[in-house]
């Protein structure tokens, strides 16, 4: 039965069980299996039926379940005949069945097989149309196999009868197993058929239906269905109703018993060529409706579609637990694995490569499964549903120990260019759970989506894990997903989707995903992990959500309109003590396109509204990589971005990331960390934001930024949180171009709390701005640092340890900070550091203040309460291009008063001059680098327009001069134009001048100038010349102050692996007509066949190896000590694996036996003799998914001659011939369908070698042996018939080997050890294998091939065994084309 909610036209199908009982009860007695109650106008046996037919159940073919054919109706009639039953009146009400044969048996346990039914509709009207029906009515099994309905005319419909017989529709075959009696049932439907080339449906087409039936109540008997390799094909006809097309069907179930139900669909096809309309199209279905434990499997199936749908699964598995009469069962499973659907060209609604559907209610622990299915769309539009795999469960049990899991993994979806419209998501694979308590748990892991065209209108995910429990615990799991589109899609795109919500724990992982994309979307997110605690949700430990190592390519000139990131994690909980979020080492590489929202790299949200002591909530981003080399940008660009927000203790963090602009956009900032305490908040002692150590780039390219930007940026606003920091540490910027309208900081941090104290830091941050086409219009800082409180709690910032370095060509219309250090507090103290911040100027132009550090307190706060500390800044200005706009201030207070200090900041010009400034103010130290090519006309540091005096008083001021150099009696260090210099004598002034001097530093009477006199002087000042323009420092940076690399050449981050490469081709839609019978193969299943051949005659082949190795060794050491012929072996035993474009894997032995004979000329010998070979071994060979096996022998003789010479030199050549003998077994692919096949053949071989070489002996008596060797193997084509039945013919294999080597043996105590080496290279050995069949034509498979190099290296050990015999043991190891080892033995006898 498939009665079931998605099914609900479909009634209920009936067996003949209660007539059958019926009758035996009555007393009727048995025929053979069939009661006979039977004969009495139940069925009408018969061949054909030309004209209408009354009968009560139907017409057949065959009653007792032996082969028939039944062909009902002629071409061209029409609706007649017509199969009918008459009611009470007399009236022709119901269309009934026609079978082909039919069997039925009540015998208790009964194996009741029906083969070769086969039933043909030219016309006419029936309700049920079968090639065979088989059934048992009190256990046993139901065997239907081999059967076939063939429909060509006529109506088959369910419209005709309100009642029916076994069921209706159109069957290839039927089994049906009840038990009323015995003790299992066992219902199997195997390799039936359904082919249709005309008439009209409006019920099932089945190509093999099976069906098991448990009902005994309270019987455990299990109860089973198998559909396994079925098919439909329909090339013709029409559909006046929604038909259901299935391959195979498989339904078990116990409705009153407690067994388990276990159905089968495997292998099963539905291949529809023509337009019809349908309902379902399945090419494996499962079902079950039971009471007890489920296993339903819907594995390999196929469905290949020409036509319109509403609901198409290459593999469905739905199994179902009743509600109220379900019984305990401790687990249930239904999986949709490596199915496959090919669609093309019409509409249909929900299309699906394998889909698993679970319910139940007491069964602890569920487990639904699509993986491994595959989906191609070459066209068509749809509606509803699409995706490579999706399983659902739903558990509905109330134990806290329920567990339910879904997984949808390594599915695979094909987009092609001409495909519609999509209304609805498009998943590569979708995995969604449901649990009331317990644990539920969902994965979908490695799915793989590839879009080349369509108009999407919903949201497209390649991994998609969604899990919820009501009461219990939710984990989702989305990892290893690729998704790349070659077209926009109008909504969002992710790489993996993991969601859970529950009432206690969750867990979301969405990492590893991988994105290409070509076009635009709504938004991007490589990973996308959400979870949620539901209301009221029962206190927890922990839960988490990471979203790690996501990777993206954006080659795309379309528009992205909503927030994108490579990773994003949000999570929400209100009552769990420790919460999570983590957004790491995400890569996004943007080449183009419009982002009109933020993008960023990592972004994390965690909020946790529990009042619960001790909770943490923490979110972080950190070790993100952006880079955005092209496009528009709209909004801001992040390389990682933390959000956390809690009535407790939280803690955001965005370290490490990195940011490569060469773009413009609103702003960028490296890493972002944003913390907020809920209202009103809990009272907890701690919680922080920190961005620190990420490095942001903006390089060549770059536009224009309207907002505030940083490398680091951190903020934190609580409400009762006694001390909350922000911190924006050790962060790097580079900037090489770009207009920046507003204020840009490389560590900016900011805190505010509004019942205690706050900090800020932001210290140790480096900041490079390089010359070009840069502009900033707001305000430069080093790092900056903001702190506020309410009332009367303290506040304090810091912005220390800062570097920046200005080069030229740069413009600044706003202020330039070292650092700056600034807040308030209502009531309370302020505490505000900027120390220690390097300012360089090396260039510019600038038309602001420029300040080394700044503190700066609220104006209306209480000076007592604000301490604004600047201490040991400095300003080093090594040139510029123009200064004369700038005021130069040491330090800054905005407040002053007792609180305020500053000191020991520092204003240095280094190897510069007639540096013209507005202004210079607040520096206690004054240094002058005098550069060498100064005259008595320049001047140093020029001052224009400051009416406030320059006070030295206490003041250190340090002049350096180059003693080495040639300079002028009269140095201007400094100049007023406006105001005077002053000192009341307690400045420290010194000359430092690499040779004693007698240099001094006065300041004229004048009060003008600050010069330096060699001659040790002073004098009254006079007219100074205004300096020319300066001159910027074009040197390199100093040791230590080398900015990381600029987008020029950014950190090596490159597309992930394979992202850029061309998604597979997806698989070629099959024949449009069934497959017709023949073993033809193809591809790797081809070259299967052929690989035993270049096997053989590689290993035929290391018999001659052996042989010219040890065996001719031993051959011309046993002549040389015999008269007449002497007796010689050589074995040895190997394991090699040959690649011949796969590969073989060898084991085995090979032996070589004969005489040697030497005739001796002068001091030259010749040796020769006759020589017998054999070898055995196994074989298993490997074409990617082709695995074959077998066993190779060969026994052959011949001959051999080898000439030495007295010089060393030797000639040797030989000639054999034998026989060789292979055998061969592989379960290979026919046409789709995996069929076990094997040969035995033999063949005649021949082989031949030429040699020669140069034997030497050494002065420690060892001897060196140098050859090269041609060998010649050729073993003749043979024909093998395979155990299918078809002819194959194989071609000869030729392999040509030439080989170099040499080999050393060195005498040893009690033997010689013998080292050897070699490198050989196959200059043939193709195989081939050809497919003879029916009318002459043929095909031929793929060449497996020897050719290419190889080498080798040998270690042996040579001794005598008695004063008669000789052994020489080797081992050799090879790599290259052929790699493994053999192990050798020689052995000669002397008589």
């Amino acid at each position: 039965m498939k009665q079931h909610a998605q099914r609900s036209k479909r009634p209920p199908s009936r067996t003949l069980a209660p007539r059958i009982l019926a009758a035996l009860t009555a007393g009727a007695v048995t025929l053979g299996a069939l009661p006979c109650a039977y004969a009495a106008n139940k069925f009408i046996v018969t061949s054909s039926v030309a004209e209408d037919t009354e009968v009560e159940y139907g017409v057949v073919g065959n009653i007792d379940g032996a082969p028939a054919t039944i062909t009902v109706g002629r071409v061209g009639y029409g609706g007649t005949p017509v199969i009918y039953t008459k009611d009470g009146y007399g009236n022709a009400v119901e269309w009934r069945n026609a079978f082909g044969t039919f069997g039925e048996s009540n015998t208790v346990n009964a194996t009741f097989d029906v083969r070769g039914g086969r039933a043909i509709l030219r016309s006419g009207s029936l309700i049920g149309f079968f090639g065979a029906f088989g059934g048992v009515l009190n256990g046993g099994t139901a065997h239907v196999e081999g059967n076939s309905a063939e429909v060509s005319g006529g109506t088959v419909s369910w419209d005709g009868a309100a009642s029916f017989i076994v069921a209706r529709g159109i069957y290839g075959g039927y089994a049906h197993a009840q038990i009323l009696h015995g003790t299992q049932t066992r219902a199997e439907a195997v390799r039936n058929t359904v082919t249709m080339t005309g008439g009209a449906i409006n019920s099932d087409v089945t190509g093999g239906s099976a069906k098991s039936d448990n009902d005994i109540a309270a019987n455990t008997t299990t109860s089973e269905a198998l559909a396994e390799e079925n098919t439909v094909t329909i090339t013709g006809g029409k559909s006046v109703g929604d038909s259901y097309i299935e391959g195979g069907y498989a339904d078990a179930r116990s409705h009153l018993g407690n067994g388990i139900s276990i159905a089968k669909a495997l292998k099963n096809r539905v291949r529809m060529n023509t337009n019809m309309r349908t309902e379902k199209i399945t090419g494996g279905y499962t079902f079950t409706e039971t009471r007890g434990g489920i296993r339903l499997y819907s594995n390999e199936n196929q469905v290949h579609l020409r036509t319109n749908a509403n609901d198409v699964a290459g593999g469905r598995a739905d199994g179902k637990q009743f509600d109220r009469t379900g019984i305990p069962a401790a687990l249930s499973t239904v999986e949709a694995n490596a199915n496959k659907v090919w669609v093309t060209e019409l509409p249909c609604n929900v299309v699906r490569g394998g889909y698993a559907r679970l319910t139940a209610g007491k069964t602890k622990e569920l487990r639904a499964a699509a993986n491994e299915n595959e989906l191609s769309i070459g066209g068509g539009t749809f509606a509803a549903d699409i995706a490579g795999g999706r399983s659902f469960a739903e558990n509905t049990r109330t134990g806290a120990d329920s567990i339910a899991r879904t997984e949808a993994n390594r599915n695979k979806v094909w987009v092609d260019t001409h495909a519609g419209w999509f209304n609805a998501d498009l998943i590569g694979g979708s995995a969604k759970v449901q649990a009331t308590a317990g644990r539920a748990e969902a994965a979908a892991h490695e799915n793989e989506l590839y879009v080349k065209g369509g108009t999407y209108q919903q949201n497209v995910y390649s991994g998609d894990a969604a899990a919820e429990s009501e009461n219990g615990s939710a984990v989702a799991q989305a990892t290893k997903n690729y998704l790349s589109t070659e077209t926009s899609v109008t909504s969002g795109i992710t790489g993996g989707h993991a969601s859970a919500e529950a009432k206690e724990t969750f867990d979301v992982l969405a990492s590893k995903n991988l994105l290409s994309l070509r076009g635009g979307a709504r938004s991007f997110i490589g990973g996308y992990a959400e979870g949620t605690q539901q209301d009221s949700g029962t206190y927890v430990l922990q839960s988490t959500g990471t979203a790690n190592e996501n990777s993206m390519e954006i080659r795309s000139t379309g528009t992205f309109t909503d927030k994108s990131a490579g990773g994003y994690v949000h999570i929400t909980a209100n009552n769990t003590k420790l919460l999570s979020a983590a957004a790491a080492k995400n890569d996004v590489l943007l080449q183009d396109g419009t982002f009109n929202e933020d993008v960023a790299g990592g972004r994390s949200f965690a909020r946790n509204t529990t009042t619960a002591a001790d909770s943490v909530t923490n979110a972080a981003a950190n070790e993100n990589t952006v880079h955005a080399l092209g496009g528009t940008y709209g909004a801001g660009l992040y390389g990682g971005s933390a959000y956390a927000e809690a009535k407790r203790e939280f803690n955001a963090s965005a370290n490490k990331n990195k940011l490569a602009v060469s773009a413009g956009a609103k702003n960028f900032i490296g890493g972002y960390a944003e913390g907020k305490q809920l209202a009103p908040g809990e009272s907890v002692t701690h919680s922080t934001a920190k961005a620190n150590e990420n490095k942001v780039w903006v390089g060549a390219g770059a536009g224009t930024f309207t907002d505030k930007s940083a490398a680091g940026y951190s903020t934190i606003e609580t409400n009762n949180v006694a001390e909350p920091k922000a911190e924006a540490n050790s962060n790097q910027l580079t900037i090489r171009a770009g207009t920046f309208r507003e204020d840009v900081t490389s560590g900016r941090s900011f805190a505010r709390n509004t019942s205690a104290g706050s900090a800020a830091n932001a210290v140790d941050n480096r900041l490079w701005v390089y010359g070009g086409t840069t502009r900033f219009q707001g305000d430069l800082f080093g790092g900056s640092a903001e702190a506020r409180a309410a009332g009367n709690y303290s506040a304090a910032a810091e912005a220390s340890g800062n570097i920046t370095h200005l080069m030229e060509g740069t413009t600044y219309d706003g202020d330039v900070y070292g650092g700056m250090a600034q807040g308030g507090s209502d009531t309370g103290n302020v505490y505000l550091k900027s120390n220690y911040n390097e300012l360089y100027i090396h260039g510019g132009t600038y038309r602001g203040n420029i300040y080394a550090g700044a503190a700066l307190g609220d104006l209306a706060a209480d000076p007592n309460d604000v301490h604004e500390e600047v201490h040991h800044n400095k300003i080093v200005i090594s040139g510029a291009n123009d200064l004369s706009f700038a005021s130069l201030y040491g330090y800054r207070h905005r407040v002053g008063g007792t609180g305020a200090y500053a000191a020991d900041n520092e204003l240095v010009l280094k190897d510069t001059k007639n540096i013209t400034v507005k202004s210079v103010e607040g520096f206690n130290r004054f240094a002058f680098y005098v550069p060498s090519d100064i005259t008595e006309d320049d001047t140093m540091l020029y001052v224009r327009d400051d009416t406030r005096n320059i006070d030295l008083s206490g003041k250190t001021v340090d002049a350096y001069l180059q003693g080495s150099t040639s300079l002028p009696n009269r140095i201007r260090l400094l100049h007023t134009v406006n105001a005077e210099i002053h000192n009341d004598g307690t400045a420290t002034m010194t000359v430092h001048e690499g040779i004693s001097g007698t240099e001094r530093i006065s300041v004229t009477t004048n009060k003008k100038e600050l010069i330096v006199r060699r001659d040790g002087l002073t004098d009254a000042g006079g007219p100074v010349p205004e300096p020319s323009a300066p001159t910027p420092d074009t040197t390199p940076l100093p040791p230590g102050s080398i900015p990381p690399p600029p987008p020029s050449s950014p950190p090596a981050v490159t597309p992930p692996g394979g992202i850029v490469t061309p998604p597979p081709t997806p698989p070629a839609l099959p024949p449009e007509t069934p497959y017709d019978g023949g073993f033809r193969l193809i591809g790797d299943h081809a070259k299967s066949l052929a690989e035993t051949m270049a096997g053989s005659v590689a290993f035929i082949g290391s018999g001659m190896n052996l042989f010219t190795g040890l065996g001719m060794s031993s051959a011309s050491i046993e002549a040389a000590a015999a008269e007449g012929f002497a007796p010689f072996a050589a074995m040895s035993g190997s394991s090699m694996r040959i690649a011949t474009g796969s590969h073989v894997d060898l084991k085995g032995m090979n032996l070589a036996v004969g005489f040697s004979r030497e005739v001796k000329r002068d001091d030259n010998r010749l040796i020769f003799g006759p020589i017998v070979e054999y070898g055995r071994g196994t074989y298993d060979s490997y074409v990617n998914a082709a695995h074959g096996d077998g066993s190779v022998r060969y026994i052959g003789a011949g001959g051999f001659i080898r000439q030495e010479q007295k010089d060393g030199m030797f000639y040797e050549g030989s000639l054999r011939a034998g026989r060789s003998n292979m055998d061969y077994g592989a379960t290979l692919d026919v046409g789709g369908t995996p069929m076990h096949t094997s040969y035995d053949t033999r063949a005649n071989y021949i082989g031949a070698h030429l040699g020669a070489g140069q034997s030497t002996t050494m002065k420690d008596g060892g001897k060196q042996e140098v050859y090269v060797r041609y060998f010649y193997t050729r073993q003749n084509g043979t024909d093998a018939t395979l155990s299918t039945g078809d002819r194959y013919s194989f071609s000869a294999v030729d392999s040509h080997i030439l080989r170099t080597g040499a080999r050393w043996m060195h005498p040893q105590k009690g033997g010689s050890l013998i080292v050897g080496a070699s490198v050989q290279y196959e200059f043939g050995g193709d195989a081939s294998a050809t497919y003879h069949r029916a009318g002459g034509m043929s095909y031929t498979s793929p060449s497996p091939s020897l050719k290419g190099v190889s080498a080798s290296v040998e270690l042996g050990w040579k001794t005598r065994m008695s004063a008669n015999s000789t052994a020489d043991l080797s081992v050799e190891g090879w790599t290259g084309k052929q790699r493994g080892v053999n192990f050798r033995a020689g052995f000669a006898w002397q008589f």
